[in-house]
């Protein structure tokens, strides 16, 4: 395992798992990854309860992989940033402050309070480059 890297200001990536030398993603591409995310405080209260495990995962009983076009805002700004650094197979633990995941609104469905700090492990398993 690698140290983490500030990929931008807030996001933090540490390689867990190297992927391949290439493909790697980038704008407009189409990528597919197994991704699983958590609050980063492990402790931080939602309505007064305690977080649980992780707040959402695609290897959650009848999930499937995500898919999105990378770097266009489908997905939260820190997972976007941290993804577009990515490469194939790469398994990656990316960390955000809050002002690139949920803000201050947090994420009510998902039981994210405000302000909170998340955490994604990410492993991209597909990426289908941008046709001219």
């Amino acid at each position: 395992m690698t140290k983490p890297v500030k990929v931008s200001e807030g996001v933090t990536k540490k390689v867990l798992k190297p992927g391949q030398e290439s493909p790697c993603v980038s704008q407009g591409a189409v990528v597919t990854v197994a991704v699983t995310g958590k609050l980063t405080d492990k402790d931080q209260l939602y309505q007064g309860m305690r977080a649980r495990k992780h707040f959402w995962s695609t290897k959650d009983y009848g999930m499937r992989p995500l898919t999105f076009t990378a770097g266009i805002g489908q997905i939260v700004q820190g997972l976007d940033e941290g993804i577009m650094t990515m490469c194939l197979m790469e398994k990656s633990r990316i960390k955000m402050d809050s002002s690139k995941g949920y803000g201050a609104a947090g994420a009510p469905m998902w039981k994210i309070p405000p302000n909170a700090k998340l955490t994604f492990e990410t492993t991209i398993l597909k990426i289908k480059e941008p046709t001219p």
